[in-house]
């Protein structure tokens, strides 16, 4: 069974690397969602096609074959 020094253990990973990547991933985050609001509907738009193109790829996997023509 191991064992975990909660004294030490904090003072090996809060290295000032890791405090740094810390920062950068908040940084980032506030950035993310300024794009993400201002670019929603392009973002919108992209999922739309991804999930599209995603069920084709799983059906072509699973051996389903269908039509992108529609029927008049």
């Amino acid at each position: 069974m191991r064992a975990f020094d909660y004294v030490k253990a904090p003072e090996r990973l809060l290295t000032p690397e890791i405090v740094q990547m810390t920062g950068s991933i908040h940084e980032h985050k506030g950035r993310q969602e300024l794009f993400l609001e201002a670019n929603a509907d392009e973002l919108k738009t992209l999922l739309e096609v991804a999930l599209i193109q995603s069920t084709g790829a799983s059906n072509r996997i699973e051996g389903i074959f269908t039509s992108d023509r529609r029927l008049a």
